[in-house]
């Protein structure tokens, strides 16, 4: 079973699958069924995740530890089903669950956060500061950061979801990652018209390899100089539309359109 759970964690899912396989046909407890549910599931195999994962549950009715984690990938599997209920169920068993661990219950929460943004705004922000509370790793912390980030934009409490990022920042260790990241609070810190700190972040992203971020620093820098110089916004909607792609121009084609019309006044 060691090696079935290296290769999930190596990301090596269909090897996975094999190995969970030739263990089931040594021993069919609660822990080979739920790892083989868990490498069918990564392999996007959900029928056969959901098959293995029953029966995990079956077989470990009694031993509270292991139902934690077969609680939550229950409520997983069922949220990518789009089965609502029965995923909020599971997960909220789970958090329920005396056996559960702290980073455990914080996974728990960052699914409900997941679940809940679409349609009770409220709740998913709830759900994400009790994952955060839970959190005990790095890369937990990351991801509800930038959760809740996207989950103040949506109730448009920019200052909350700039505070959030920020506090993400320092977590990522990507450099790609790091850009867009960068990318979202120039954007944000522009809508709050905090324009030196969206200047700053914009003039650093201008230098990425990554032409998708170059088009849109550029454009960011030109929607602070419309305030201001209208010569420069338009020189920064031209720079955009050389990292632009094709299929994607509209919106800078038009930013320069305006800006012309606007110099010519």
């Amino acid at each position: 079973m060691n090696e079935c759970i290296e290769s999930i964690q190596n990301e090596n899912y269909n090897e996975a699958v094999n190995l969970a396989e030739k263990a089931l046909e040594i021993k069919k407890d609660s822990l080979t069924h739920y790892y083989a549910g868990v490498a069918y599931y990564y392999a996007d195999n959900i029928a056969l995740s959901l098959l293995h994962l029953q029966l995990a549950k079956e077989k470990a009715s009694k031993n509270q530890k292991k139902m934690a984690n077969i609680q939550i990938m229950l409520g997983v599997v069922y949220k990518d089903l789009g089965v609502i209920e029965k995923a909020t169920d599971y997960l909220n068993q789970a958090i329920l669950n005396p056996q559960i661990q702290k980073n455990q219950k914080s996974f728990a929460y960052i699914k409900l956060t997941e679940i809940y943004k679409d349609f009770d705004i409220d709740k998913a922000i709830d759900c994400g500061l009790i994952a955060l509370n839970c959190a005990t790793f790095k890369e937990q912390k990351l991801e509800v950061y930038n959760m809740l980030g996207e989950c103040y934009k949506i109730i448009n409490d920019i200052s909350k979801s700039i505070s959030c990022l920020e506090k993400a920042k320092p977590l990522i260790k990507d450099q790609t990652d790091l850009e867009y990241l960068k990318l979202d609070l120039a954007d944000l810190y522009l809508q709050n018209k905090d324009y030196d700190k969206a200047r700053r972040l914009y003039s650093s992203l201008i230098k990425s390899n990554d032409n998708q971020i170059k088009c849109n620093a550029y454009k960011g820098l030109g929607l602070i100089n419309q305030t201001k110089n209208k010569t420069d916004a338009l020189a920064n909607f031209k720079k955009a539309l050389d990292y632009c792609e094709e299929n994607d121009n509209n919106e800078i084609l038009n930013l320069i359109n305006q800006s012309r019309k606007l110099t010519i006044v």
